[in-house]
């Protein structure tokens, strides 16, 4: 009877030590899971790390944080952009177009030929040549031919046709910087001054010429680049045999190479 009670009381023990192990290994396969999935959610919800390669920004080193909003160090330093080229010491070769337009019998379109020199980066002389010009007639100049006179002449404004040219030009460059070109691009520049002084010759005589322009230099590619100029020219006319001043509007276009 005492065996039997004993044998009992050993299988019940073992029972319950096998249910006991059983609980706590839950437990631990519990805990490990929760463990787990805090950690993945901790990756998940951090900042994503810097790419391989490039340091982490090291925000002690902000300007702000060392010196304030209105840093000492920084608030005389400003950014001055670089020229398109160097020009002092060059050689210029610059042929252009140039037309008027006022109101004589005639406009003048010109060839003009440039050889100059540059001897510092903001100043260009030139010796200028118009081998020729081509001159078309007004409306205005040819209404007045259509009209006859009391005595049954036939009305005319006679005024010389200019041939050539030739004279001196300073450009002077002040400033330069940059212009956009089209949408997605932009083209260097320099704004500059022109003044002019020669002699033009006519049919029979000649007369002075001068200019005051103002344009820019668009530095397209390193041997092209495009100039365009706006003023004013005085220059002596000849008309009915008497010379006179006369002011015409100028435009010209055309290129300047660097050597």
């Amino acid at each position: 009877m005492t065996l039997t009670f004993f044998n009992f009381n050993i299988s019940s023990m073992s029972n319950i030590l096998n249910s006991l192990n059983k609980f706590v290994l839950f437990l631990a396969l519990t805990s490990l899971s929760s463990m787990a999935t805090a950690q993945d959610a901790a990756k998940s919800s951090a900042a994503p790390a810097p790419a391989a390669g490039k340091p982490a920004l090291n925000k002690s080193l902000d300007p702000k944080d060392a010196f304030g909003d209105f840093s000492v160090l920084f608030e005389d330093v400003v950014a001055v952009q670089r020229k398109a080229l160097k020009k002092s010491g060059s050689v210029l070769v610059s042929p252009y177009f140039s037309f008027d337009f006022s109101d004589s019998p005639y406009t003048m379109y010109g060839l003009n030929l440039n050889l100059g020199y540059a001897p510092s980066e903001f100043f260009e002389i030139y010796l200028n040549y118009v081998p020729l010009y081509i001159t078309n007639e007004r409306n205005l100049s040819k209404k007045v031919r259509e009209l006859t006179l009391i005595n049954s002449m036939q009305a005319e404004i006679s005024t010389e046709k200019a041939k050539s040219a030739y004279g001196v030009e300073l450009i002077w460059s002040p400033a330069y910087g940059k212009d956009s070109w089209g949408l997605r691009g932009v083209v260097r520049s320099d704004t500059f001054f022109s003044f002019g002084a020669g002699q033009i010759k006519y049919e029979t005589s000649t007369g002075i010429k001068t200019k005051v322009c103002v344009g820019k230099t668009f530095f397209i590619a390193d041997g092209f680049n495009f100039r365009a100029q706006a003023g004013l020219s005085f220059l002596e006319s000849v008309t009915q045999g008497k010379k006179e001043m006369q002011t015409l509007g100028l435009l010209e276009a055309g290129t300047v190479y660097y050597f």
